[in-house]
Formats: C-alpha cells, sequence, structure tokens
C-alpha cells in the first residue's frame, strides 16, 4: 500500500502497472485523521496484494528500502529471483 495526496498520481501509477501486467487496486479520496492536529486530510491509495502480483511489482520495479527487504526476507514463501 502506498498514500498519496494527488489523485491524479495515483491514478497514473496504476495505468503504469496495469501496462507492465502488475495488477492493483485503487482507493481515492479517503479521509484520514491526524490525532497530532485534531485535522482530516484526503489521501488516496494504491494497492498491490497477493505473492504473484508482488513478485511481479519486484521483478520489473523493486525496492531498496530495508525495512522492506528485511520483511521480504522473513516471508514464508521465497522469490526466485531475489537470489
Amino acid at each position: 500500500m502506498a498514500g498519496f495526496a494527488s489523485p491524479f498520481l495515483v491514478k497514473d501509477i496504476h495505468k503504469m502497472l496495469n501496462y507492465l501486467g502488475i495488477k492493483n487496486n485503487i482507493q481515492l479520496y479517503v479521509s484520514k485523521p491526524d490525532k497530532r492536529f485534531n485535522k482530516s486530510y484526503i489521501k488516496h491509495f494504491i494497492y498491490i496484494n497477493g505473492y504473484e502480483r508482488v513478485g511481479k511489482y519486484l521483478k520489473f520495479i523493486g525496492f531498496k528500502n530495508p525495512k522492506n527487504l528485511k520483511k521480504l526476507e522473513m516471508s514464508p514463501l521465497r522469490f526466485e529471483f531475489l537470489g
């Protein structure tokens, strides 16, 4: 899941992922409360669920964030292209 302030950005990412064959879901105009300032903000989300979809995402795009890489290493299913 990734959250953005711009619905246009989410729609563009959605189109690009579909072009790459990575199925995904979007959720637009979601009100999220911020308890620090007692306000609500509108956010837009994109989701990639499932081992096959995440595997395709990692194969074509990937990521470098150590936190995400550690979660991937702890996953019960191993992705063959990770080494």
